[in-house]
C-alpha cells in the first residue's frame, strides 16, 4: 500500500496519508527505522536531517515495510522502514547510520 508523506516532523518522523493500520491500531505518524538522525531541534545536525528528509519525501508516495512496534507518546507512532521508489530511505542517510 502506498502512503503520501504530508508532513516532516523532524529528521526521522513523518506524517502519512491515508492512515496506517497495524495490530488493530490506526494512526498517521511514522518513525523511520534504519538510521539515527537527531530528533531534538537542539541537537547538532537536526536542521540538516529535517531539510534532507523534506527534499526527499515531502508530498511523495512511500511504502511502509517491516513495522516493528507502536510507541505511544500521547498518540500512536508506527516504527517501520520507509521505501521511496523501492529504495529504503536509510540509504540516503549514511551520515546517520
Amino acid at each position: 500500500k502506498m502512503f503520501t508523506v504530508k508532513e516532516i516532523i523532524n529528521g526521522g518522523e513523518i506524517i502519512v496519508y491515508p492512515n496506517w493500520v497495524w495490530e488493530r491500531k490506526l494512526g498517521n505518524k511514522v518513525r523511520v527505522l534504519g538510521f539515527h538522525p537527531p530528533i531534538d531541534e537542539r541537537e547538532v545536525g537536526f536542521d540538516f536531517a529535517k531539510k534532507k528528509l523534506i527534499v526527499l519525501l515531502n508530498d511523495k508516495e512511500v511504502e511502509l515495510f517491516k513495522p516493528t512496534f507502536i510507541d505511544k507518546y500521547g498518540e500512536d507512532i508506527l516504527f517501520c522502514h520507509v521505501y521511496l521508489d523501492g529504495i529504503d530511505i536509510k540509504n540516503y542517510f549514511p551520515e546517520f547510520k
